[in-house]
């Protein structure tokens, strides 16, 4: 799921962990954070515009790295 407008999230009332990407307004990712566990707050990334959450391992098993570009459709 991607988070639009969004520099920051959290994982309250999820059962499981996530991956997240943070991306800057070019599609830039500028930060990972791997497997994010429930009940968590994400630090705030200020350069970030979106945020891309994704099953967790998924970045790792990918080899998802920050500076790569991610074109979404």
């Amino acid at each position: 799921m991607i988070l639009k407008g969004c520099n920051s999230i959290h994982t309250f009332w999820m059962r499981y962990s996530i991956d997240l990407l943070f991306i800057d307004n070019e599609g830039q990712v500028i930060h990972i954070i791997q497997e994010m566990k429930p009940f968590r707050f994400s630090p705030l990334i200020k350069k970030a515009c979106s945020v891309l959450e994704l099953k967790s391992g998924t970045s790792k098993k990918t080899g998802i790295a920050e500076g790569d570009k991610l074109l979404i459709r």
